[in-house]
């Protein structure tokens, strides 16, 4: 079949042979088109909005009673373009922490948000000290640990001189 557009005319009468019970493949038949191109000309193809162009409009995602919803008229902070908190790479979510006013945010990479997110689910944030004193205290285990090795290994080598100086 070859690929060609189709008349005003043509597409005028998609929704009366439709109405006649006649399938996508039919009319495309009958036009000489793809049954695709008469799906399009229905049910004509969404545009897509980038992530960035989405998050600019005045509307977030949140949870309301336990529902994922969409807030819009909302007025947000004006986007930086490095996030606010590492201020390293792009700013490119809203991060609100209030959902009866989620217009109080801040605009953060991908990266911080996601720790923002989980900030924001801990119970109290003695879990992040907590967490936080344990990351350290198991950096300094290790460091002494590898230190230790390193001292057996001397010591055992400093032996095999000693004796091999000996003979």
């Amino acid at each position: 079949m070859a690929k060609r557009k189709l008349t005003d005319a043509q597409r005028g009468f998609i929704p009366k042979l439709r109405a006649l019970g006649l399938s996508f493949r039919d009319i495309g038949y009958m036009f000489d088109v793809s049954d695709v191109t008469i799906y399009y000309q229905v049910y004509p193809k969404k545009k897509n909005i980038s992530m960035r162009k989405y998050s600019e409009h005045n509307a977030i995602g949140t949870v309301i009673d336990s529902k994922k919803t969409i807030v819009r008229k909302l007025k947000k902070r004006p986007r930086p373009d490095l996030c606010e908190v590492c201020e390293d790479r792009p700013a490119k979510a809203y991060h609100h922490w209030n959902n009866e006013d989620p217009s109080i945010g801040l605009w953060l990479c991908f990266r911080c948000h996601m720790a923002a997110e989980v900030m924001d689910d801990l119970p109290n944030l003695d879990l992040f000290t907590v967490y936080i004193d344990l990351k350290e205290k198991a950096a300094l285990e290790v460091v002494a640990e590898r230190q230790r090795t390193e001292d057996m290994i001397n010591a055992s080598y400093e032996r095999w001189l000693n004796a091999r100086q000996r003979v």
